[in-house]
């Protein structure tokens, strides 16, 4: 049994990263996604309060020279699981460039949303943070692209990012 509990533990840790945008019901608070030139971080209610967590991790992207986003989806939203299906397209990849994504799912978090300035009725929704974790206002919804397929999507998501 000693000998199972690290092993556990290990192939807990080398689980498929950024997997899903679902509702927390225990296990990790976060898990982190890492690519050349961009990250991806999805957070659930049990890292704290959101505008703790916003705050931290525009620190984190601050750190590694990366602008900080928020990406709010949900799991029932068709276009965002298109999306996260789609992280892996070159396309993709080349959009997402130079950003931090905090990913939050609008169901889990909804609540706490409208408190610190992320109050949406659509999703995918994609709002800029400055380097406090604050809002800066600008934001992009996925009716900025026609079609939910990476040739759609990365035109106008890369525009946003790195506008």
């Amino acid at each position: 049994m000693k000998r199972i509990a690290p092993l556990l533990i290990a192939l807990l840790l080398a689980a498929p990263l950024g997997a899903g945008c679902t509702r927390a019901a225990g296990g990790a608070a976060r898990t982190e996604g890492n690519t050349a030139g961009y990250r991806i971080v999805d957070v659930t209610p049990m890292a704290g309060e959101l505008g703790r967590v916003l705050a931290d991790e525009a620190q984190k992207a601050k750190a590694l020279g990366l602008r900080p986003f928020v990406e709010i989806g949900a799991t029932w939203c068709a276009p965002c699981l298109k999306l996260k299906e789609s992280l892996k397209h070159p396309k993709i990849v080349d959009a997402l460039q130079g950003a931090y994504i905090i990913r939050l799912d609008l169901d889990a978090w909804n609540d706490q949303l409208p408190r610190v300035g992320l109050g949406t009725e659509s999703v995918p929704v994609f709002f800029q943070l400055g380097t406090d974790g604050r809002p800066t206002g600008k934001r992009i919804t996925g009716a900025a692209w026609n079609e939910d397929t990476p040739e759609g999507m990365a035109p106008p998501i890369k525009a946003f990012l790195r506008g």
